[in-house]
């Protein structure tokens, strides 16, 4: 929800922002999206036999049941911990990574079963059900234009970014494909956003910072300040600012 976050700044303070870069993220949660996130909103609720109340809505409680409908036994908690991990694991990853069998080649998983409980299950069960229910909530209701002056208009919203803005989705992104991204940097104004589609079988694939700079470097034709660790991963690895532009050639 990062990228989120970032169009929110963009969008809330023009001014303020020089520099934005969004990746593997939106500045209005597609309809798409949201129901992706209705699924699993309803796998994990199903554990304690409550239904959802819709999306961007919470759940549907009986007056009176409120609190019993938040507190959650050990045995739902991890059957709707499981259950939110396995349906996230189509989404997660993309087909090409399924195809591929990088679970087996990266994660060293010995089957399709033992990474679905080793990696995905595991990782559900790492969180609480309730705080999920509210970043979920918060996703589906993502968008940008939904503030002052706005008022629902997305495409002046968008237009209202003033900051150079490098829009980076994965190709391969479920519920932030590049035809979004691509929407959103066609609403900025001329010269100011530019769309870099990220080449990765994974949905939100690993960015590292020196493919962040070099790609800021070869929009704007300038050296970004990214801060001192910026600087030191970058020298790290013959940045731009050591041996010149041309290092940055290749993503340019």
């Amino acid at each position: 929800m990062g990228a989120a976050q970032s169009f929110q700044w963009a969008t809330q303070y023009p001014d303020f922002l020089d520099i934005c870069v969004p990746f593997c993220g939106s500045a209005r949660t597609s309809l798409h999206n949201q129901v992706f996130l209705e699924g699993q909103k309803s796998a994990l609720l199903a554990a304690k036999h409550i239904s959802s109340a819709g999306s961007g809505a919470d759940r549907i409680e009986t007056k009176g049941q409120e609190k019993r409908s938040r507190t959650w036994t050990d045995d739902q908690r991890i059957t709707g911990l499981k259950a939110f991990g396995r349906g996230y694991a189509g989404w997660g990853f993309s087909q090409a990574f399924y195809r591929e069998r990088l679970h087996e080649k990266f994660y060293k998983a010995p089957d399709l079963e033992s990474f679905l409980v080793n990696f995905w299950e595991a990782w559900a069960l790492s969180k609480d059900p309730e705080n999920l229910l509210v970043m979920l909530r918060t996703w589906q209701t993502g968008d940008v234009s939904l503030q002052e002056p706005y008022n629902g208009d997305f495409e002046m919203a968008m237009a209202s970014i003033k900051a150079k803005t490098l829009v980076l989705p994965s190709k391969t992104d479920l519920y932030f494909p590049p035809e979004d991204s691509e929407y959103e940097v066609k609403c900025m104004s001329p010269g100011v956003g530019k769309l870099d589609v990220f080449p990765s079988v994974s949905e939100n694939p690993p960015f590292h910072r020196m493919d962040i700079w070099c790609r800021l470097v070869c929009m704007t034709d300038e050296m970004p300040d990214l801060g001192p660790l910026g600087w030191w991963t970058a020298r790290q690895h013959g940045g731009c600012e050591v041996v010149g532009r041309t290092a940055c050639e290749d993503l340019c």
